[in-house]
């Protein structure tokens, strides 16, 4: 089960919480890669940001298969600690 998945028909990545709360540790923080914002292009496959866990270091979050086009927005205030309970929105394509 992936971390993410892609909602083709609003056009947004999403956390999926499955996946978090099957883990047996915590997430501390989500980073972004440095490229990654507004007016963005990406596509299938881009690195978007690093998972950090707890004990296990860090875990990248890559575009799935059908995530292509421009950043409209990103999400930047997700609680880690939400992350086993709920979705969250991580970036709006246009």
């Amino acid at each position: 089960m992936p971390a993410v998945s892609f909602d083709k028909l609003n056009r947004e990545l999403r956390t999926v919480r499955f996946y978090f709360r099957n883990k047996q540790e915590s997430v501390l923080k989500i980073h972004w890669e440095a490229g990654i914002s507004r007016g963005t292009t990406i596509e299938a496959g881009d690195l978007l940001a690093k998972i950090e866990w707890r004990k296990s270091g860090f875990e990248d979050i890559r575009a799935p298969k059908g995530c292509a086009g421009t950043v409209e927005r990103t999400n930047r205030n997700i609680p880690p600690i939400k992350l086993k309970k709920e979705s969250f929105r991580l970036l709006y394509l246009k």
